[in-house]
C-alpha cells in the first residue's frame, strides 16, 4: 500500500482532498506516481458546479507521471520510465491498466509541459477534417484548446487561418502561433472551414456566420447551451457540421499526440499560465474559473 492523497468533486461544486491508500497494482495494471496534471474545462464546470449523476467526471484526466510500480505479467513498461496516463488525475498514486500508460521523452520536456491528452483531441479533430491545399480556415475562441489548434493548423498548407477572441492578448499569441490575421468583415460567408472552441453559442453563431455556403463547422469546444436557431443556418446554407469529440476517434490517438509534441509542431508547454502544487488546488480554479492573472491553462503538480 501507498499513501496518497485524491481529490473529490463536490455534488454542489467544489471539492475536497482527501488522503487514502493504494493498494499494489493488479495483473495488467502499473502504479503511477503522478507528477503533474492539466486542468480541463470539464474539472471547472465540475468545481462551479457540482459532479454530474448521467456524467460522472474523474478529477483530472490529463496527467502525466512516473512508473512506481509493476503488475503481474505486464512486460513493456519500467519503473521510473515516464508516461501519459489515460486516467490518473489529482492525486499521487494510481493504478491503471499498462496499455493506458503511454511511455515519453525522458528529459525532452519538463513533466508539466506533456499535455498529451488535449494534444489528443487535436488529433481527433484534425483526423475528421477535409482541408484541401490552400484552404481558408477559421478558428473562434483562442484559449488553450483554440491555441492547440491553431499550433497544427500553422503546419497544414492552409491559404489562410483567421482568429477571433474577444481578449487581446490570446489574439497576440495566436498570431505567434501562426494566425495570419483576425476576423474583418470582409470574413463574412468566406471561410472554407471554422472551428468553434469557445463552447457558447454565440461562438458557434459565428463560426456559422464565417463560413461559406457549402462549407464545414466543426464543434470543438464542449456545448453547454442551447443551440437556438443554428440549425436552420446550417440547413440553409448546405454546411457540413462536424462534431469531433473523443468519443469519435478513428485510431489510438495518443501516439500521434506524442509525436507531434516531441517533434515540436505542437508546444503546450508554451500556453501554461498558471501552476500549483495538489494542496492549493482550489485556488488554481478559482482562478480558472475567473480567467483572472491572464489565465489560460494550469497545470497541477503533486511533487
Amino acid at each position: 500500500m501507498v499513501a496518497s492523497r485524491l481529490i473529490q468533486y463536490g455534488q454542489r461544486g467544489g471539492i475536497s482532498l482527501l488522503e487514502t491508500d493504494v493498494p499494489p497494482p493488479g495483473p495488467g495494471q502499473v502504479q503511477v506516481r503522478v507528477t503533474a496534471c492539466g486542468v480541463c474545462s470539464w474539472d471547472i464546470w465540475t468545481f462551479r458546479h457540482g459532479q454530474s449523476p448521467d456524467q460522472p467526471t474523474p478529477p483530472g484526466h490529463e496527467a502525466v507521471g512516473r512508473v512506481h510500480a509493476v503488475g503481474a505479467g505486464v512486460e513493456d513498461a519500467r519503473v521510473g520510465e515516464l508516461v501519459a496516463v489515460k486516467g490518473g488525475g489529482f492525486c499521487d498514486f494510481c493504478n491503471i491498466a499498462a496499455r493506458k500508460a503511454y511511455p515519453l521523452s525522458v528529459g525532452l520536456l519538463p513533466d508539466e509541459h506533456w499535455s498529451v491528452e488535449p494534444v489528443s483531441c487535436v488529433v481527433t479533430a484534425l483526423d475528421h477534417l477535409t482541408l484541401p491545399a490552400g484552404a481558408r480556415v477559421g478558428v473562434v475562441g483562442c484559449g488553450f484548446m483554440g491555441l492547440l489548434l491553431v499550433q497544427a493548423l500553422s503546419r497544414c498548407l492552409l491559404g489562410d487561418l483567421t482568429v477571433a477572441d474577444n481578449n487581446e492578448w490570446r489574439i497576440k499569441r495566436a498570431k505567434e502561433m501562426g494566425a495570419k490575421r483576425t476576423v474583418t468583415p470582409e470574413d463574412r460567408r468566406n471561410l472554407d472551414c471554422c472551428i468553434d472552441c469557445t463552447g457558447r453559442q454565440s461562438g458557434l453563431a459565428l463560426a456559422t456566420e464565417l463560413v461559406r455556403p457549402g462549407g464545414t463547422v466543426v464543434i470543438f469546444g464542449w456545448k453547454r447551451e442551447p443551440l437556438g436557431d443554428l440549425g436552420t443556418d446550417w440547413h440553409m446554407k448546405g454546411l457540413t457540421v462536424l462534431n469531433p469529440t473523443p468519443f469519435c476517434k478513428k485510431r489510438d490517438v495518443f501516439p500521434p499526440a506524442i509525436r507531434l509534441i516531441e517533434a515540436g509542431h505542437v508546444t503546450p508547454g508554451a500556453i501554461i499560465t498558471h501552476t500549483a502544487p495538489l494542496t492549493r488546488i482550489t485556488d488554481l480554479l478559482e482562478e480558472a474559473c475567473h480567467r483572472s492573472g491572464g489565465y489560460i491553462k494550469g497545470i497541477v503538480l503533486t511533487d
